[in-house]
């Protein structure tokens, strides 16, 4: 009984250990994603701004 209640600590664990480090990488892959998506918008701002003048 104990060790099953342990086990299950230990699982849990684990699994809020991975959630966080997935969660790290997701939210580094969405900030990169969001950052090089404003710079094409800020490319594509100043090409029509050229080509308006």
């Amino acid at each position: 009984m104990d060790l099953a209640a342990d086990e299950r600590v230990v699982y849990s664990s684990t699994v809020d250990k991975r959630r966080s480090e997935y969660l790290k990488v997701a939210g580094n892959a969405t900030s990169r994603r969001i950052s090089r998506r404003d710079s094409f918008l800020k490319m594509e701002e100043s090409s029509t701004e050229h080509s308006n003048q």
